[in-house]
């Protein structure tokens, strides 16, 4: 190892041996050929997120903005350099890369792995944080900069060092094909069993879903508690929607590819890694349903496709001056509302300065003031 396959008349029958064994050549370049185009449009639909809020000051220097990057940049690396390796092996007809090639392959799967599942956890802290707030009546204070940084440098950090580790020589679980598919950290004895299975898979996948869980629990517990039925069912759907990506994606690709693993055909493995890719493409519809990420893509979809564009292509400069909106960004509006706002307040201080008169007590109960 690290590539180390088996060919598909292999008669060893043992489930390590399984695990490495390969189909067909035909097969193989059928199930690479299917990857190139779904980890194609994850990698694509979270480059597009990535850019999106980067090139927005006005969404960037959110902090649930920062962590939605930090979520869609490992599933947009993962995604992307998976479309580039399926896309080699193709064209070459086998494996292509050697030990190099699987090395560099379980690195970068391991890193979008880890890194998207643990942004999870880190996500449902802060909103388990939020209801705190909310259960106590105080004002919620989402965490600056320079905190939200240091989670994502910790979760990354974390997410590199069990992705560099099954490619060291003194480590037990080492990288190899899985069923000639993909470069994955795989069984082939008792010791890297073990490994895998009391350390490897439980940093990986069971810990932060049990603590995601954990988090839930404890805050839809904290609001029904405070008669908070509102902002519990608020809370459930954002907690649901997080479940979904990591219960219906990410277990079923642990199950499919680790678990049934040399059990299974290979074909149940293939399953297990299309949904991975899946789960970016997903992940990418649940962002998109935060107001401020929506509300800006249907603003560049009104700008580029929209009628005002048909007008523009139509009618030329005209068409800029029928729709002043158009002519209005984000940030020139929020100018134009604080603007607004501070003529307003200096209207009613004018007001507010008339001359004070001296009324006695009997002319003031004689009015019928009081």
């Amino acid at each position: 190892m690290p590539y180390d396959t088996l060919p598909p008349d292999t008669l060893l029958t043992d489930r390590w041996s399984r695990m490495r064994t390969r189909p067909d050549a035909d097969a193989l370049v059928a199930y690479w050929g299917v990857w190139v185009w779904i980890a194609g449009i994850s990698g694509l639909a979270n480059l597009g997120i990535i850019l999106l809020v980067v090139s927005k000051k006005h969404l960037r220097k959110k902090a649930f903005n920062k962590y939605v990057v930090s979520l869609a940049f490992p599933d947009c690396l993962f995604s992307s350099l998976c479309t580039v390796t399926c896309l080699t092996h193709q064209l070459n007809g086998e494996w292509y890369g050697g030990d190099l090639g699987c090395n560099i392959q379980v690195m970068y799967v391991v890193f979008g792995f880890t890194a998207s599942i643990w942004m999870n956890v880190i996500i449902a802290r802060q909103i388990y944080c939020m209801a705190l707030c909310a259960a106590s009546m105080q004002e919620y204070v989402p965490p600056t900069s320079k905190r939200v940084l240091t989670h994502i440098f910790t979760v990354y950090s974390f997410a590199v060092v069990l992705a560099v580790l099954p490619t060291l020589p003194f480590f037990p679980l080492k990288a190899n094909a899985a069923q000639g598919l993909a470069c994955l950290p795989i069984e082939s004895d008792v010791p890297s069993t073990v490994v895998m299975w009391a350390f490897f898979i439980p940093a990986m996948l069971i810990a932060p879903v049990l603590l995601v869980g954990f988090y839930f629990w404890r805050s839809y517990r904290l609001l029904l508690q405070k008669q908070n039925i509102k902002e519990a069912r608020s809370l459930f759907h954002v907690f649901a929607r997080m479940f979904a990506a990591l219960l219906f994606m990410w277990v079923p690709t642990g199950l499919l590819v680790w678990v049934l693993g040399g059990i299974a055909p290979t074909s149940v493995t293939w399953v297990g890694g299309t949904i991975s890719h899946i789960q970016g493409a997903v992940s990418v519809l649940l962002y998109v349903q935060k107001d401020d990420i929506r509300s800006e893509l249907r603003t560049l979809w009104q700008r580029n496709f929209g009628a005002g564009a048909a007008r523009s292509a139509n009618g030329g400069e005209a068409s800029k001056v029928d729709d002043p909106q158009e002519s209005f960004d984000v940030a020139e509006l929020e100018k134009v509302v604080d603007n607004l706002r501070m003529q307003a307040v200096s209207q009613m201080r004018e007001t507010e300065k008339v001359e004070m008169q001296v009324v006695s007590y009997r002319d003031f109960v004689a009015h019928g003031s009081v």
